[in-house]
């Protein structure tokens, strides 16, 4: 069995000026969940790249369980 040591996770490192934008973009209080419907409609949309990771990425975290 696993130690807890070993069970850890690597922390994910987002830029402090990278925080949050994905909020301003959907200008979605950054208090409130992006809804996934949200999410899927704009990666359908076709983004730009840097939007297409970023809602990406929030699609993955949904997932996490944090």
């Amino acid at each position: 069995m696993a130690s807890n040591a070993q069970r850890q996770r690597a922390a994910i490192n987002i830029a402090k000026s990278k925080q949050g934008s994905l909020h301003s973009a959907l200008k979605i209080p950054a208090s409130k969940k992006i809804p996934v419907s949200t999410i899927n409609a704009r990666l359908a949309g076709n983004p730009s790249e840097a939007m297409r990771k970023k809602l990406q990425f929030a699609k993955n975290a949904r997932s996490w369980g944090h």
